[in-house]
């Protein structure tokens, strides 16, 4: 709400960024079954009391002092603008204190600095022990010498105060509770325990495990701890990346809510969490940040940043992809009717930023391959063809037939197009990548092949693997394309 952080994505200058207000309505139900109603107005008289909180930042961490007594000043109260234009409900559970973990391991890699290992990187903060006080510094690797490295983070802002995800705590000896932060939280493994007047013990900190208050909606195990353990770093990677409403890139350095990387976790997420409440609020978040030209930014929540850098359709396609895995998973048809029309803008959007012959290529690409650069044509279009499919089916589903028929006909148009300039013969698509051949099976373009043709789509996959000594040669898109692709095509064993 009010983050004075200087970063790339300007959220110091976002429109909602102001001081504290509050509203207030409190209801009355009298004995006699008479109600009343007391709403803040600027009859109201306001109470300043002094606050252990001295300041905070979600990238930073918070300074909390505790207090020696009171300090309470009241003055006459002041009418305000919202923080933003519509004010709501809160309409999905908030964030909360999952689970408390103590430390595996505490070092003293130097006089009085002392490093607890918590043995699991997770988003949430640190709690100290009552009547203790130092600063905690965060973070998700050691350098050599075995203190904390939060390298690299000036890269894409500047904390102002020099601190990055460090809270600065002190309570006094008297304190009856624990002392931790309230506004702020942090991706971490290790905390850096500093200005300590004696040796901690496992006791002294704490490590809250804080995420999106969701429940689990089923469960995986099987006889082969490696997958297991890979279900369980899954389920870890999701929860430290639903830390505060909404879903991210990562709970450290960005917190942002990069449309990507939420929408290539949602089906996963669809099996393992109850979550259909946060994903809805989201959608919501971006009809709100969607232009009247149909246009998405890459990162919603946004201060007016990524309308023109990161997006495009292997972006923004979350606002039309999540609505429909939340009617495939949950049978939500509601969601889709209180979509569909911005669902549609954006497919006439993409179809505005067409060539020629029919295939976009704005936007980001098959993000940090390995080695191999796949065209941004191959996955643009990938995704504006399964778009028009996507709004094709939601129209018929919600009886607007002449939609369904014009999306159709669309997606049939976009899917011929991508053969006719992509398809090279011999079942190679584009360069012959991991991620080109994958995406052409896994978003359906093979599908309009002769049968020949499209075995030869797969046998051209099974060979680009080969080509790369059995490694992975492909970027965030071609990891959720590459895997399907090869399950479902008889490949199972080279996919394991």
């Amino acid at each position: 709400y009010d983050v004075d952080t200087i970063s790339v994505w300007n959220y110091d200058i976002a429109p909602w960024r102001n001081e504290p207000r509050m509203i207030a309505q409190l209801n009355i139900e009298y004995e006699d079954g008479t109600n009343d109603a007391v709403i803040s107005d600027d009859s109201w008289s306001c109470i300043y009391s002094s606050s252990e909180i001295r300041s905070g930042g979600i990238r930073q961490g918070e300074l909390l002092l505790s207090l020696t007594k009171d300090l309470d000043l009241w003055k006459k109260s002041v009418i305000c603008n919202p923080p933003c234009i519509i004010l709501s409900a809160e309409s999905m559970p908030g964030s909360k204190v999952i689970e408390v973990l103590e430390a595996k391991s505490i070092t003293e890699p130097k006089p009085g600095v002392f490093v607890f290992d918590f043995g699991q990187n997770i988003s949430g903060w640190g709690r100290l022990k009552q009547g203790t006080s130092a600063t905690l510094r965060y973070a998700e690797r050691l350098a050599d010498d075995g203190t904390i490295t939060q390298e690299p983070i000036d890269c894409f802002y500047k904390t102002g105060d020099g601190n990055f995800q460090t809270d600065h705590l002190a309570s006094f000896i008297d304190s009856k509770k624990p002392t931790e932060p309230k506004f702020t939280y942090h991706g971490f493994r290790y905390v850096q325990f500093e200005d300590l007047n004696k040796k901690p013990t496992k006791d002294t900190l704490k490590a809250c495990v804080v995420h999106t208050d969701f429940k689990s909606a089923g469960s995986f195990e099987c006889s082969n701890e490696l997958l297991n353990k890979i279900q369980q770093c899954t389920l870890w990677s999701y929860r430290g990346n639903f830390a505060n409403g909404f879903p991210t890139d990562c709970p450290h350095r960005e917190k942002n809510g990069w449309t990507g990387d939420a929408h290539l976790a949602a089906e996963q997420a669809m099996y393992n969490w109850q979550n259909v409440a946060a994903y809805e609020k989201w959608m919501n978040d971006c009809k709100d940040e969607q232009q009247p030209d149909g246009n998405i930014a890459a990162i919603i929540p946004t201060s007016g940043w990524g309308y023109q850098w990161g997006n495009g359709p292997a972006w923004d396609s979350a606002y039309v992809l999540i609505p429909w895995y939340l009617y495939r998973y949950e049978g939500d048809v509601r969601v889709l009717e209180n979509h569909y029309d911005n669902m549609r803008l954006y497919v006439d959007y993409m179809t505005s930023r067409a060539d020629a012959e029919g295939l976009v290529s704005h936007g980001l690409g098959d993000w940090a391959p390995y080695k191999t650069v796949t065209p941004v044509v191959v996955t643009s279009s990938g995704y504006y063809y399964v778009d028009a499919l996507i709004v094709s089916k939601a129209a018929a589903l919600l009886g607007k037939d002449s939609d369904a028929k014009k999306y159709g006909d669309l997606a049939d148009k976009i899917r011929e197009a991508y053969n006719k300039r992509l398809y090279q013969g011999d079942g190679v698509y584009s360069i012959g990548s991991q991620t080109a051949q994958s995406c052409a099976l896994h978003q359906g373009f093979a599908e309009a092949l002769a049968a020949d043709d499209r075995a030869k789509v797969v046998e051209r996959l099974v060979e680009s693997v080969e080509k790369s000594g059995g490694h992975l040669d492909f970027g965030i898109l071609g990891a959720k394309y590459f895997f399907r692709s090869l399950s479902e095509n008889g490949h199972a064993d080279l996919a394991y």
